[in-house]
């Protein structure tokens, strides 16, 4: 599986969960990760940062609600 596919397996993992905002992917300490952003990451299965997913390492990183951006604000 690629990276992107485990990103997206994850998210679909993780829907609907009240500390969840949403997964990304990069690099961390030079390998392929999947960034995982949440309202709290104490609420995060200990499993899940310890071990990874289907062999990508996931990065936590703290996150409230995203928000668009108001349109008028774009121009």
């Amino acid at each position: 599986m690629d990276i992107q596919s485990a990103a997206r397996s994850l998210e679909k993992e993780l829907q609907g969960t009240a500390w969840f905002t949403m997964v990304g992917v990069g690099k961390h300490q030079g390998r392929d990760a999947i960034f995982l952003y949440v309202k709290s990451p104490r609420a995060v299965p200990g499993k899940l940062s310890a071990e990874g997913w289907y062999g990508f390492p996931v990065v936590v990183k703290q996150m409230g609600h995203p928000r668009p951006i108001p349109s008028s604000s774009l121009t």
